[in-house]
């Protein structure tokens, strides 16, 4: 049996290339990664940022429907459907702003579904 082991950049590359997966960009944007910096941005007032492969690092963790509460959520509208799909995160200070997954959190939160119940998050954190 050959075990082979991920590099952290092969990691990273896997990571980002899911969290690009989540985002629904606008027509007007040319990539997944502005998108995503629209989304992050448009939650920044006081100041803004730039999120790419170079400028952050992706992580996933597993966060139980109870620790969902402490996400800086852009609205708690919800959708009709299920989506079970891992939720984006953006670490800019003491903030976690939800850039994605804001109709999901909604619809889990106010399910009141088990506290226990987990679900993926993925988090970007800008590089020091």
């Amino acid at each position: 049996m050959i075990v082979t082991h991920q590099t952290a950049d092969s990691e990273q590359q896997e990571l980002w290339t899911l969290v690009y997966e989540q985002l629904r960009p606008k027509p007007k944007e040319k990539s997944l990664n502005a998108c995503l910096n629209r989304l992050t941005n448009e939650r920044l007032s006081e100041s803004s940022v730039v999120v790419n492969e170079s400028t952050a690092v992706v992580w996933r963790e597993i966060w139980s429907t109870s620790e969902l509460i402490k996400l800086d959520a852009k609205h708690n509208s919800v959708h009709d459907f299920d989506d079970v799909r891992p939720i984006v995160v953006v670490v800019v200070g003491e903030r976690h702003l939800l850039v994605d997954g804001n109709h999901r959190v909604a619809r889990w939160l106010a399910q009141k579904q088990q506290p226990n119940c987990t679900h993926i998050v993925l988090l970007i954190s800008l590089r020091a």
